[in-house]
C-alpha cells in the first residue's frame, strides 16, 4: 500500500463512508443519516432519531513541505468535526441518564463508537493510503440541547488529519 496525494473532498467522503460502516447506533447510520454538511449543525431537522454530520474545519498549509513537493503537491494539516444528533425521548424531563448512558442509544456510547471508528486510522482509496498521519481526535464538546422544540441533543467531536493535496 502506497500513500498517495489526494484532495479534501476524497478525505471527507472517506470519513462519511467509514462512519456508516463502523459506527454502531440504533438505528444504524446510512447515507441519509450520515452526510457532509457546510457547518457542523445542519440547516434543518431530520426526521430520523439519530443523524450525524461531517464538516471540515480550518486547515494550515506546511510551507516546508511545499518545498519538497514543488508544483505536484502541498501538505495541509486540516481537520473535520463529526456531530451526532439524537432525539431525547427516553428520559424524564430535566434528566439525562438514558440519553448519556444507554448501551444502545446513549450519546457516550455513540461517542466511543465514533472514536473507535476514526482514531488512529488511515483512510484509503482502494489499496492506497490517503493520510500522512493517522486520524487524531483533538476535542470533544459536551452534549447540549440543540433543538428544544424537537428535543434533540447534539455532541461535536473534532479530529485532525494531515494529507497532501494533489496539484497535478
Amino acid at each position: 500500500m502506497a500513500r498517495v496525494d489526494t484532495d479534501q473532498a476524497t478525505i471527507l467522503l472517506a470519513v462519511v463512508a467509514r462512519l456508516i460502516a463502523a459506527v454502531e447506533t440504533t438505528p444504524t447510520l446510512s447515507p441519509e443519516t450520515c452526510f457532509l454538511s457546510l457547518t457542523p449543525e445542519p440547516p434543518s431537522v431530520l426526521s430520523s432519531d439519530v443523524f450525524v454530520t461531517v464538516a471540515t474545519t480550518d486547515g494550515v498549509f506546511d510551507d516546508g513541505l511545499l518545498d519538497g513537493g514543488g508544483l505536484n503537491q502541498t501538505t495541509e494539516n486540516a481537520g473535520f468535526v463529526v456531530t451526532v444528533f439524537q432525539r431525547q425521548f427516553l428520559d424524564q424531563s430535566s434528566h439525562a441518564v438514558t440519553i448519556l448512558t444507554d448501551a444502545a442509544r446513549g450519546m457516550l456510547g455513540v461517542k466511543l463508537s465514533i472514536l473507535k471508528a476514526l482514531s488512529a486510522h488511515d483512510l484509503s482509496l482502494g489499496s492506497d493510503q490517503l493520510l500522512r498521519n493517522l486520524i487524531a481526535p483533538t476535542k470533544a464538546t459536551a452534549p447540549y440541547l440543540w433543538n428544544k422544540d424537537e428535543n434533540i441533543v447534539a455532541m461535536p467531536l473534532y479530529f485532525a488529519t494531515e494529507f497532501d493535496w494533489k496539484l497535478t
